[in-house]
């Protein structure tokens, strides 16, 4: 049975995203009228509306004339909290303009001064009538999606967090991140604006109209969704060492082909949270960690996959317009927008709450932190690298076993089999049954697989592995490895077939999807003083190896 591979099933899946949701029945583009009308100072009345709409397609046109709308202040209930709703007025790359405009959602007054988030929301379309353009055609009303994020920004904001949301939907319009106009620097121009404001109000400026607490511009947070997350380089430039943590939601990033993929991550602690239901950017993150494995670290960089949650429900303005990326959930077990928000509510105060208040956390903040069971109450799936090892196995380290040669074990990689010309090495076997998602080379291993090494001082392992497939049984794969020490000695571990990294996935909607998980064991303090001289690892069933860390 021959099932879709990725990266080919995962491009598709992307390229609804980079259609802006167009892969979904609610985000059909509706054929412009004749009498679309469009501001004179962008173009003429009489121009034909589909000339018009892709003039607009390629990125924001907001009007050199545009009026800034007054700034507006509201206060929480108990007068605790304060939201500013403010306009900048527009900012350029090269011919495209966007609107700089958003949310400040503050503290009214605090003991010491307030860490700063930074809330960078999705790419969707950002018009009413779920058209990518601005201005929005005559009549039809804008999808403001820094709004759709406000209620994290105040529950954010009653915990002692200052909170910026900016208005990125018109910035995001174009398809590319790089062209035809650079929206990470476009990022940069919107954001700047809120962080000259916040130093002036810390100088005593009445800039806003009313008091906020203190913040503290050296403590920041970046939260990204989605495209958001290829704005995390470019917040690095803009803030330099005082970004101190990332958290992300459904990030999207290059993982089209190996040859394209994004850079590695930046050494700053990092989680991203994945929905198993997103069907916009899927498995993303993981094809973009599990590339960079092997490279060395001081700070965690994790995944983790949640149970039944999509891609859109944590923005409430993309619920409200009805954008689900999700399918079938008629049928299948798929989480409500409530749900959604009680989650990110749950992650994002924890996450922040340990990376910038130095609050006590379940989450993978600091190297070698055991990696929980569950998150918000939920089964978690991670892939984990290992900040500060001491010495990785790579995928190609391994091979056949001395002792028996019928093992069999392959270095290999995912490709597309319909562009072969993408192949940058020999293909892995297809699974019977069940689709791979892994983009990075990897050792496929039928059986047994054996590589020397020179590991001194280990208390730990992390083992990134993923099964090739499901089973008509419907049990994972039990992995066995062997860690032979300089003194001839032997050490003996098992990981179970019902560990996330190694369940069978099939179930009586789909074949399954196998991408790379991570397991962590400990190791006796007894090898402590001993080296690692050779691993291997033997499987009752084809399984799939990124490599091998120790710490």
């Amino acid at each position: 049975m021959r099932h879709l591979p990725l990266p080919k099933a995962f491009a598709l899946s992307l390229l609804c995203t980079a259609l802006l949701s167009a892969c979904t029945p609610q985000a059909e583009q509706p054929t412009p009228s004749d009498d679309t009308a469009t501001p004179s100072t962008s173009l003429t009345h009489d121009t034909d509306a589909k000339i018009m709409d892709e003039e607009f397609a390629t990125g924001p046109k907001a009007a050199a004339t545009r009026t800034p709308a007054p700034t507006e202040v509201r206060h929480s209930a108990d007068g605790q909290v304060a939201t500013i709703a403010i306009d900048y007025g527009n900012a350029s790359v090269g011919e495209y303009t966007a609107p700089v405009r958003g949310l400040i959602i503050a503290p009214v007054q605090s003991d010491k001064p307030t860490p700063l988030i930074i809330l960078s929301h999705l790419r969707a379309p950002n018009c009413a009538d779920l058209e990518s353009r601005y201005p929005c055609a005559d009549g039809i009303a804008e999808l403001r999606y820094d709004e759709g994020m406000q209620y994290i920004g105040e529950h954010l904001a009653k915990l002692g967090f200052t909170v910026v949301i900016p208005d990125l939907a018109p910035a995001f319009i174009g398809l590319g991140v790089k062209e035809p106009y650079d929206q990470t620097l476009l990022w940069q121009h919107i954001i700047s604006p809120f962080i000259s404001t916040i130093e002036q109000t810390n100088g005593g400026d009445d800039k806003l109209g009313t008091a906020i607490a203190p913040v503290d511009l050296t403590n920041i947070g970046l939260f990204a969704h989605s495209r958001s997350a290829q704005m995390t380089d470019t917040a690095k430039r803009l803030f330099g060492d005082h970004l101190k943590s990332i958290l992300a939601y459904a990030p999207s990033y290059e993982t089209f082909e190996l040859a394209d993929i994004s850079p590695a991550p930046m050494d700053i602690p990092y989680l991203a949270i994945v929905g198993s239901r997103d069907t916009d950017v899927g498995a993303s993150a993981n094809l973009w960690l599990s590339h960079y494995a092997t490279t060395p670290r001081n700070t965690v960089a994790s995944t983790v996959e949640l149970p039944h949650f999509g891609h859109m429900s944590i923005n409430r303005t993309a619920a409200k317009a009805g954008i689900d990326d999700r399918r079938g959930c008629d049928m299948i077990a798929c989480q409500d927008d409530k749900a959604h928000e009680q989650m990110i509510l749950d992650v994002i105060s924890e996450w922040f709450g340990a990376s910038l208040q130095g609050k006590h956390s379940t989450l993978p903040l600091t190297p070698h932190t055991p990696l929980p069971e569950q998150v918000a109450n939920h089964s978690a799936r991670w892939l984990a690298l290992s900040p500060k090892a001491i010495g990785y196995v790579d995928a190609k380290a391994f091979s056949e076993t001395a002792l028996d040669k019928s093992a069999g074990v392959q270095y290999c990689a995912y490709s597309d089999p319909m562009n072969p010309a993408a192949a940058i090495m020999p293909a892995c076997p297809e699974p019977e049954m069940g689709v791979v998602q892994i983009l990075t080379p990897v050792a496929y291993i039928d059986h047994s697989a054996k590589a020397t090494a020179t590991i001194k001082g280990a208390s730990a392992l992390a083992l990134h592995i993923a099964p090739a497939g499901s089973h008509a049984d419907g049990k994972g794969a039990t992995v066995d490895i062997a860690l032979l020490l300089d003194n001839g000695e032997t050490v003996s571990l098992t990981i179970p077939a019902t560990h996330p990294a190694l369940m069978d996935r099939a179930s009586e909607h789909d074949s399954g999807s196998y991408r790379l998980g991570t397991v962590h064991l400990p190791l006796p303090q007894s090898i402590a003083d001993r080296t690692i001289t050779a691993v291997t690892i033997t499987t009752d069933r084809p399984v799939l190896v990124r490599s091998v860390d120790f710490w």
